[in-house]
C-alpha cells in the first residue's frame, strides 16, 4: 500500500500539471498500480479542468478518480488560499474494492429521494467507509446524511462541500473524467483498508451543561426551566474580558449526542452556531433542530483552542497507532472548513502542518470547503468551522 501527494501554485495550468506529475515521478514506481485518485483545483483553472482529469488519467490509469473545485486548496504540507493551486492524491491499495458513485435528488410522488446508487455498491455488513464531495446548491446535506443513515448505518462518511462559487450549477465535481455541476459523488471502500477519522470542530465550553427544558425545532427557548437569553446572559456576564469578546464575535451551542454517557466530555458534543435571540421571548435560535432533554453548554471557539483540539484528537491517534502496530498510518484527506487557514489562525498551513507533525510526512491532500462532514458520536454530521480528516491505515 502506498500513497502520493502533489500541489502546484502555478499559474498556468500547463506548468502546475507538469511540476505535479514530475514530482510524483520521482516517487512512484513502475509497478505501482493506481486505485484512487483525488484532484482538487482552485476556479483559475476552471477552464482547463477537462485538461487536467484528462492528462492525470492518462498517465496515472487510476481505477477512480474523483475531485472537485476548492476555493482554497491543501497538498502535501501546504494550504493556498485565494491563489491558483492543484492538488495531486494517488492510492495504491490492493485488495480494497473501490466504489465510485454519483447521487443526486428527484422529486417523486412520495416526496424526495436520493437516486443512482451504482449496483456494485457494498452492503451495509462489509462496514465500508464513504469519502464524499458535495455540490452544496444541489444536495440538501441533512437529507443526504439520513438517507446513508438508513442505508449503512454505522458506516463513517467524511468529506466536503465544493467551495468557491455562489450559485447553483457554478461548483464543479470531478467523476472519472467527468465534469458535473450537481449532486454528490463519492468512494465506497471496502476490503484491506482501515480509514481512521479525525473530526476536531475547534470549540471549549465556558459553562456548565444545561438541559433544554423547552423546544422547538430550531429555537431553544428554554435552559434549566429558564429562557435561554436569560442562561446566556448569565455566562456572558461571568466571563473575562478576553472570552466576552470571543463571544461576540460567534457564540455556540454544543449538543450532546449520547445522552446516556454518565459524563460528558471532550467529542461528546456536536457544536452548532448560536444565529439569533428573541429579546421578547427569551428564546435562542441555532444551525440545528434540538430536542426536550438534551443536554446543551455554550461553547467559544479561537485559533488556540482549536489548534489544541486538533492537536489533541491526532495524538490520541497516534497513541491508537502505537497500541494497535497492525495499523500503520500511511496517507490523509482533509476537508477543513474556509473558515479555518489564515481566516483563524496566525501562521499558514495549521491543519496540514498539524497532520504531519504529528503523524508524519504522509501524503496528505485536499482544500477548504463550504461545509465539512464526519462523525461525531458515531453519527455523520455536516459541520463548520471543522477540520475533518480521513487517515488511510495499512494492515500490518
Amino acid at each position: 500500500m502506498k500513497f502520493f501527494s502533489a500541489i502546484s501554485t502555478k499559474g498556468k495550468t500547463d506548468d502546475a500539471i507538469l511540476e505535479i506529475s514530475d514530482k510524483i515521478d520521482k516517487e512512484i514506481e513502475k509497478d505501482d498500480n493506481i486505485n484512487l485518485a483525488f484532484v482538487f483545483a482552485t476556479p483559475h483553472h476552471k477552464q482547463n479542468y477537462e485538461d487536467i482529469l484528462l492528462r492525470f488519467q492518462k498517465k496515472f490509469v487510476p481505477d477512480a478518480m474523483l475531485g472537485c473545485m476548492g476555493e482554497g486548496i491543501i497538498g502535501d504540507d501546504k494550504e493556498i488560499e485565494r491563489e491558483p493551486a492543484i492538488s495531486l492524491w494517488l492510492a495504491k491499495m490492493p485488495n480494497v474494492n473501490i466504489a465510485p458513485f454519483h447521487l443526486h435528488h428527484v422529486s417523486t410522488p412520495d416526496g424526495v429521494s436520493l437516486v443512482g446508487w451504482p449496483d456494485n455498491m457494498p452492503i451495509s455488513d462489509e462496514k465500508p467507509t464513504f469519502i464524499v464531495l458535495v455540490e452544496p446548491f444541489s444536495i440538501d446535506s441533512k437529507y443526504l446524511l439520513l438517507q446513508f443513515q438508513q442505508e449503512y448505518p454505522n458506516a463513517p462518511i467524511i468529506g466536503g462541500m465544493a467551495s468557491g462559487a455562489f450559485g447553483n450549477g457554478q461548483n464543479k465535481l470531478f467523476l472519472n473524467g467527468d465534469i458535473l455541476d450537481d449532486g454528490v459523488i463519492g468512494v465506497a471502500l471496502t476490503g484491506d483498508i482501515q480509514v481512521e477519522t479525525v473530526v476536531s470542530q475547534g470549540c471549549r465550553p465556558i459553562c456548565k451543561p444545561f438541559i433544554i427544558t423547552k423546544a422547538d425545532r430550531d429555537i431553544v427557548q428554554d435552559l434549566g426551566g429558564k429562557p435561554a437569553l436569560y442562561r446566556f446572559q448569565q455566562v456572558f456576564d461571568s466571563l473575562n474580558n478576553e472570552d466576552k469578546s470571543l463571544v461576540q464575535k460567534g457564540a455556540h451551542l454544543g449538543l450532546v449526542i449520547d445522552e446516556y454517557k454518565e459524563q460528558f466530555g471532550h467529542g461528546d458534543f456536536l457544536v452548532r452556531n448560536i444565529m439569533g435571540a428573541d429579546q421578547n421571548t427569551g428564546s435562542l435560535v441555532i444551525t440545528d433542530f434540538v430536542r426536550v432533554g438534551q443536554t446543551a453548554q455554550f461553547m467559544i471557539r479561537d485559533d488556540k483552542t482549536a489548534h489544541n483540539d486538533l492537536i489533541t484528537i491526532l495524538n490520541r491517534k497516534k497513541e491508537q497507532f502505537k497500541v494497535n502496530e497492525k495499523l500503520i498510518p500511511k496517507g490523509s484527506l482533509i476537508f477543513s472548513c474556509n473558515g479555518r487557514g489564515k481566516n483563524l489562525f496566525p501562521d499558514p498551513d495549521h491543519d496540514v502542518s498539524s497532520i504531519r507533525n504529528v503523524l508524519g510526512n504522509i501524503a496528505t491532500a485536499g482544500f477548504f470547503a463550504q461545509g465539512e462532514i464526519g462523525p461525531v458520536g458515531g453519527l455523520n454530521f455536516l459541520h463548520g468551522f471543522t477540520a475533518s480528516i480521513a487517515i488511510f491505515c495499512k494492515k500490518s
